[in-house]
């Protein structure tokens, strides 16, 4: 027994680090034997771990006198406060900024699920790509909400403008002639443009004026339309009023409730449609001292026996503004007298093809000049000719003619002088289709129209019904409102930089028209009126005269829309912070003149939208 308790003495006292070591591999033992399955079991372990191991490890590492580095829980608990408080900061100031992002299509697979949870989810995520085309419309809801807010009457219904209040400004601009498919082939040609991250296809307009219409203009509210109903209604009882004479012998003469009497007679001559001398003053028509302006061999007055001629002129933009480029005259037969093509003195910047129907190929042959044709018409012209057109005062203002006998045939049809295209009377009155084409208009068709329409007036009076654009007879003639007129009624300032051409249709628009003669003059305008006005629609027009060309190379194709590119950049560079830019790109409806096409009568390029917010870059300070 003796030597067994020296035996353990000595190796005690001869390797005690051994036996601490035997010690815990013992501990180790017995632990795997009994699993702790709580977490005061494994606490109770951990504490029964002899304290003598951190002696053994500072042993082995040879430095007894040393503990390890730890890192300093008091700069990193400063360092995590920081970064939360600059991750508020940063949050808030993007609560002050407007946020846009597209919304999933409705019914498509890439749309919206089934189920409403998924929907919610994907409304939420930010799409840069929408498969589904939008119309123009859509787009002018988009212009209207980001220009008048919450007080708009519609939203769109394809993106989702966020923080509305905070933009300050609108700015619409248009790339005359551009499609889809060249902004797709051309990609590397928009490097501003296609930076932008919300991008959509347009459904194109089946004109250009139709697509200034749609994309500048949205339906009336229903106060609205109500209140011009009643308006169009006392407007007509005070006409028929005032066709009834007074009474003789307790009965009224020409009582009947149309304006005809009941005794038969005929209804009004001619000369009761002619515009009087104020009226075609306070229209624009040309006046008897108009400088450069010829007479013709006209009589003094009249009669209602006295022969009518059709008038319909095109014109193309040059350096000088608008110029005659076709005239025709027509009598009241049917015949054309007259139909002649005009070169204009000063260079053409623009054919407007797709209107007039004028390309370069047509018009450079051309020898006609101005002076050839008003000599033409003064000799076929009698003395007393009653001329008729559709906005009559446009073509003799080309012609540089004064006539004093004139018949307008755009609001004979309404009760309250209000202007109807001559592409929806014909549709209406006479039941044929004109301006159908993308090609342009052919003067000798609007021409005979205007005759047609004067002539069916003649022969009913006011047995014909009044024209005025009823909400259920479709969406050519829904009433409608420009965005420059609700801008008004919200103390909005608008400007429109354009030709002249096109600006003369917003003369009786409440907006600050700039004539732009080309593109680089609007770019340059548009920096003032950007700055003066809360929206600002400009047009650029370059590649549009580009393709108006027999043959165009690539080359020059490719540095008209870098140039298109540039300019645009330009303009969203200068604009002030929280402003919504959108770029639209039209496209067109093609007519096909081919027999038995079996694709349709038309061809159809898509548009393309691009929209953006100009922000500013947020930078937050150390001291945050």
């Amino acid at each position: 027994m003796g030597d067994k308790n020296v035996k353990s003495t000595d190796t005690v006292s001869g390797n005690g680090v051994k036996r601490k070591i035997s010690a815990v591999d013992a501990g180790d033992a017995d632990s795997k034997k009994q699993k702790p399955h709580s977490k005061r079991a494994k606490k109770k372990l951990q504490s029964e771990v002899p304290s003598g191991l951190s002696a053994i490890a500072k042993t082995i590492n040879g430095s007894e006198g040393e503990t390890p580095a730890r890192p300093d829980r008091k700069s990193s608990v400063e360092e995590a406060s920081t970064i939360k408080k600059r991750q508020k900061a940063f949050q808030k100031m993007r609560m002050q900024q407007p946020k846009l992002f597209l919304l999933p299509c409705e019914g498509t697979k890439n749309g919206n699920s089934s189920s409403a949870a998924e929907g919610m989810k994907q409304i939420k995520i930010h799409l840069t790509k929408r498969r589904e085309p939008i119309s123009l419309t859509e787009v002018m809801y988009l212009l209207q909400y980001g220009l008048l807010g919450n007080s708009a009457s519609f939203q769109p219904s394809w993106c989702k403008l966020l923080r509305v209040a905070k933009v300050a400004k609108v700015v619409l601009i248009i790339l005359n002639g551009v499609t889809s498919r060249v902004y797709r082939r051309k990609r590397h040609c928009f490097p501003n443009i296609a930076s932008k991250s919300l991008s959509v296809k347009l459904i194109p307009a089946y004109s250009y004026f139709a697509m200034l219409q749609d994309i500048l203009s949205c339906h009336k509210s229903i106060s609205k339309m109500k209140l011009q109903d009643i308006r169009r209604v006392m407007a007509e009882k005070k006409k028929r009023k005032a066709a009834v004479s007074l009474p003789v012998n307790g009965e009224l003469e020409g009582g009947g409730a149309n304006g005809e009497s009941e005794d038969g007679d005929p209804p009004p001559g001619r000369t009761q449609y002619l515009l009087g001398t104020d009226e075609m003053e306070k229209r624009g028509f040309p006046k008897p001292d108009s400088e450069s302006f010829v007479h013709t061999n006209h009589a003094d007055h009249v009669t209602d026996s006295s022969p009518i001629f059709g008038v319909d002129c095109e014109m193309v933009i040059t350096s000088a503004g608008s110029e005659l480029a076709r005239v025709t005259l027509v009598d009241e037969e049917g015949s054309v007298k007259y139909n002649s093509y005009s070169k204009p003195h000063n260079p053409v910047r623009d054919y407007v093809t797709r209107y007039s129907g004028i390309t370069k190929a047509i018009l450079d042959p051309v020898e006609t000049r101005l002076k050839d044709v008003q000599q033409n018409l003064l000799q076929l012209l009698p003395p007393d000719a009653i001329l008729v057109g559709q906005g009559l005062e446009n073509d003799l203002m080309a012609l540089k003619i004064y006539h004093p006998h004139c018949v307008d045939t755009s609001d004979m049809f309404t009760a309250s002088n209000r202007k109807v295209k001559l592409k929806y009377l014909v549709k209406e009155y006479l039941g044929r289709d004109i301006q159908c084409s993308t090609s342009g208009h052919d003067s000798v068709e609007d021409a005979l129209a205007a005759i047609d329409l004067f002539k069916l007036k003649l022969s009913m009076g006011d047995k014909l019904r009044n024209f005025y654009r009823e909400v259920s007879t479709g969406p050519v003639f829904q009433q409608r409102e420009s965005i420059f007129e609700t801008a008004k009624e919200q103390q909005k300032k608008t400007s429109a930089l354009d030709n002249s051409f096109t600006l003369k249709k917003f003369k009786k628009e409440p907006v600050n028209c700039i004539v732009c003669s080309n593109d680089k003059e609007m770019v340059r305008k548009a920096h003032s009126a950007i700055a003066k006005s809360d929206f600002v629609h400009l047009q650029l027009h370059g590649y549009n005269n580009l393709i108006q060309g027999s043959t165009v190379r690539d080359e020059d194709i490719e540095s008209t829309l870098s140039l298109m590119d540039d300019r645009v950049g330009a303009i969203v560079e200068s604009l002030p912070p929280n402003t919504l830019h959108v770029v639209v790109m039209p496209g067109y409806v093609e007519r096909r003149d081919k027999e038995g096409s079996t694709r349709g009568d038309y061809r159809t390029r898509n548009g393309r939208c691009v929209v953006g917010l100009k922000l500013d870059k947020i930078v937050l300070s150390k001291s945050r």
